[in-house]
């Protein structure tokens, strides 16, 4: 039987958006919403890549998990 702590999680290739200097990252359950630092706990502001973009966000590639496409974000289900 294989252990779960030996085993590494599969990361994918996607991109943060970074908006004065605060990192914004694709939600777990959502790629096309973006969250930043607290979100769930002390920070429920949610945002579109377009709405970052407008204030000067800039894209950076990272490699996080994956991401579901379909997930609904919404205040009952932050």
């Amino acid at each position: 039987m294989s252990s779960l702590k030996n085993q590494k999680a599969e990361r994918f290739p996607m991109y943060l958006l970074v908006l004065n200097g605060v990192p914004y990252l694709p939600h777990y359950r959502n790629v096309d919403v973006y969250v930043g630092p607290g979100y769930g706990q002390t920070n429920f502001d949610r945002y579109s890549a377009q709405q970052l973009r407008l204030q000067g966000a800039q894209y950076y590639p990272k490699m996080p998990w994956s991401r579901d496409v379909n997930g609904v974000v919404d205040e009952k289900n932050p």
